[in-house]
C-alpha cells in the first residue's frame, strides 16, 4: 500500500503542477511568473483513491517553448516527494527530475499525460476558473493494475 501513496503523491504532485498551462489557452489568462499554488483538498474529488496531505507547485516559467515546475506533494503518511518538470507545451513526453523512469508531456491547450515507471498512467485536461482564482484539473488515473480513479483536483493561489 506504501507505493500506492507515493504513486498518487506523485501522480497528484504532478497533475497539480500541469495546471499551470491551462493558461496558455489563447482563452485564458497567463499565469505571473513565478506564481505559487496548493491544493484545496476540500474542493478536490480524489474519485474513490487515497487522499493527499498537501500538493504545492511553484511556477518558474510559462513560455510556449519552456514550462517550469517544482513540486512538493506530501502523502497521507507524511512522506513528501519533490520533483521538477521542465519542456515545451507541445504533448512531448520528457523525463521528470527526481522522479525516474517517469515523463511527462502537456500541450498549449491544456491536455496532458503523465506515464510513470510501474504503468500507471494519468491523462487530464485543465481548465482556470473565470475569476482566475481556482486552477482546476480533470483527469483520470489509472494504475498499473488497471484500477481508474476520475479525479477532480483543485489549486487556489498561496499570497
Amino acid at each position: 500500500m506504501r507505493g500506492g501513496w507515493r504513486l498518487l503523491a506523485v501522480v497528484s504532485l504532478l497533475c497539480a503542477a500541469t495546471v499551470c498551462s491551462a493558461v496558455r489557452w489563447p482563452s485564458g489568462p497567463k499565469l505571473p511568473v513565478p506564481s505559487n499554488w496548493e491544493l484545496d483538498q476540500l474542493r478536490s474529488d480524489f474519485g474513490g483513491g487515497p487522499m493527499l496531505r498537501s500538493v504545492t507547485f511553484t511556477v518558474t516559467s510559462d513560455k510556449p517553448s519552456d514550462l517550469s515546475m517544482r513540486f512538493i506533494t506530501e502523502d497521507s503518511s507524511g512522506r513528501t516527494t519533490k520533483a521538477s518538470w521542465t519542456g515545451p507545451q507541445n504533448g512531448e513526453l520528457l523525463p521528470v527530475e527526481n522522479l525516474p523512469g517517469s515523463k511527462f508531456g502537456i500541450d498549449r491547450k491544456g491536455h496532458e499525460q503523465l506515464l510513470l515507471a510501474d504503468g500507471t498512467t494519468l491523462d487530464g485536461v485543465l481548465s482556470i476558473s473565470k475569476d482566475k482564482g481556482t486552477l482546476l484539473l480533470r483527469e483520470t488515473l489509472t494504475t498499473k493494475d488497471g484500477n481508474s480513479y476520475p479525479q477532480v483536483l483543485m489549486f487556489n493561489p498561496m499570497d
